[in-house]
């Protein structure tokens, strides 16, 4: 896209270079600087924005929480729309506007994290956090999770790729219930996949990796947002959302 656009890309050479993490591992981060950037009511002007990535995912670019916070957004898949909403003076029972009948999360993030979308959901019981991801084409648990859980799995699943170059491998799992606000689903299957298989890092004076540390034990990806109504209240912190059809652990094709 750099190359397409005619933009410079800066490079962040040397042992100090910032690096991007994602499913498949890591990518180095340069930047380039846009003269105007716009979608819906989201305009930047003479903003040096990131570059990575290693593999083509047939995206020119992703729209993250940095810009997304700044407004309230509402995501209706089934009708093909993303709408950036200012709201103010709203209480919790107005924002749902589609719909009679509607479900309520809690957004909470550290203050180091919060320009994430987490919430906390449960997992037969277990609480966890969330967070919800458009990026990713399914929803995931991570295998430490998983593991502790003792879900079973029933069978090996597709691969994932992201930024980096490596492909993540992912297994379908048992679930006895799977409870976001107050919906709960039962006896369902989830993807269960090691999300910090090469999201590692070294400290300094180490050769040793370890995992990054404060990342969401599970993804809310697509599959979330395709089978509902969900409108993110970045003011109120909370996440309404309405059940649209379909079904959360299935990747649309």
């Amino acid at each position: 896209a750099i190359d397409r656009l005619g933009l410079r890309l800066i490079n962040s050479p040397g042992r100090g270079a910032k690096r991007l993490y994602g499913l498949g591992g890591e990518s180095l981060e340069g930047s380039a600087f846009v003269d105007e950037f716009r979608v819906a009511a989201i305009d930047v002007t003479n903003h040096r924005f990131a570059v990575a990535g290693d593999r083509d995912g047939g995206l020119d670019f992703i729209l993250a929480e940095d810009l997304l916070s700044k407004t309230s957004m509402k995501f209706d898949l089934q009708h093909r729309a993303v709408r950036t909403m200012e709201l103010t003076g709203c209480s919790v029972s107005q924002l749902p506007y589609w719909a009679k009948t509607y479900s309520v999360a809690d957004l909470v993030a550290s203050p180091r994290d919060a320009l994430a979308i987490r919430t906390i959901v449960l997992v037969n019981g277990r609480s966890v956090h969330a967070q919800l991801d458009s990026g990713s084409s399914v929803s995931i648990l991570s295998k430490s999770l998983a593991d502790s859980l003792r879900l079973h799995s029933v069978s090996a699943d597709q691969s994932l790729v992201g930024i980096g170059r490596n492909s993540l491998q992912t297994w379908i799992a048992d679930v006895q219930s799977f409870t976001v606000g107050d919906e709960t689903i039962k006896s369902t299957r989830l993807r269960v996949a090691e999300m910090g298989k090469y999201r590692t890092t070294v400290r300094a004076g180490s050769r040793i990796p370890h995992e990054v540390e404060g990342e969401p034990e599970m993804l809310l990806g697509l599959d979330f947002l395709r089978s509902h109504h969900v409108l993110v209240d970045n003011t109120l912190r909370k996440m309404v959302f309405t059940y649209e059809g379909g079904q959360i652990g299935r990747a649309h094709v």
